[in-house]
């Protein structure tokens, strides 16, 4: 008597995830991939991007070996490894404010990372680096790194709209490096 009760238990819990299961899958090819493909179609802003990036995030679980999801996707998510000393320090994110932070030090880990050949594999990777060479005013930098993100047009819409928010708060401050953003990401 226990025994076909707990028989039952498990297939009523086994049915119940698998249905779950497909209810997400559902969810995320009908509902979730079609948003993807709006928000990055729709005008660049930082909300459409993060939103876009979070919905990914989700959906990610349920679709990632569909190679439509796939390719909306890989323009704004990917994986990323940090190695750290010591080996088990926490890494936190969040969402870009404005602050200004410290780009002296990001310029140079960007410089130490490509003088020892070491890439980000996903291109958004590149992005605080190219913030910080804007902030420091570093022509060269800007020029080698745009091919990198421009490869992606929504990345070029997010690196133009980035790139303009920080010359708004004051963050780029040579006109030379203005026209340059313009000319590199914004036409």
């Amino acid at each position: 008597m226990v025994l076909g009760i707990i028989l039952i238990l498990v297939i009523l819990s086994a049915g119940y995830l698998f249905l779950n299961h497909r209810t997400q899958v559902k969810w995320a090819k009908e509902k979730a991939l079609p948003e993807l493909k709006r928000l990055t179609n729709e005008e660049e802003s930082e909300e459409n991007y993060i939103k876009a990036f979070d919905l990914a995030q989700k959906a990610e679980k349920y679709i990632s070996d569909d190679p439509d999801f796939r390719k909306t996707a890989s323009e704004f998510i990917g994986k990323l490894t940090i190695m750290s000393d010591p080996p088990d320090a926490n890494v936190y994110i969040r969402k870009y404010d404005g602050d200004e932070g410290e780009w002296e030090k990001i310029g140079q880990l960007g410089d130490e990372a490509i003088q020892q050949s070491e890439y980000p594999i996903d291109r958004v990777e590149w992005m605080p680096f190219l913030q910080a060479y804007a902030h420091l005013g570093d022509e060269q930098k800007l020029r080698e790194t745009a091919p990198r993100i421009n490869e992606f047009p929504f990345l070029k819409k997010q690196a133009c709209s980035t790139l303009q928010k920080m010359e708004e708060l004051g963050l780029v401050e040579k006109p030379q490096i203005q026209e340059l953003i313009t000319e590199l990401f914004c036409s």
